[in-house]
């Protein structure tokens, strides 16, 4: 069987795993939420969101709050730019760089 197929596969069953398991208790997850907390389960990833509501119904699945992700890109960014700025000064190129 070829990977990619492999792998569907491999996602559908664990979606399907989840919803039957939440559906038992009579909480249902709408298709596309399972199929991205599915898939990020499968990968090993947490999912960002600015709604942590329905992917809190997904057992074992880790979340970031976006706005905790857009303070972490915000410092990224920030240092990131003090790099610049320091690479210019340091080579003696205008901050046209940065």
């Amino acid at each position: 069987m070829p990977r990619r197929l492999r792998v569907a596969l491999e996602l559908a069953q664990l979606a399907g795993k989840i919803e039957g398991e939440q559906a038992a208790k009579s909480v249902v997850i709408a298709l596309p939420d399972l199929l991205i907390g599915a898939t990020a389960l499968y990968l090993g990833y947490s999912v960002a969101t600015l709604d942590t509501r329905h992917f809190r119904l997904i057992p074992g699945l880790s979340l970031v709050h976006v706005e905790a992700v857009k303070q972490i890109l915000a410092e990224f960014s920030f240092a990131n730019h003090l790099c610049k700025v320091a690479m210019a000064a340091t080579i003696g190129h205008p901050l046209r760089y940065c």
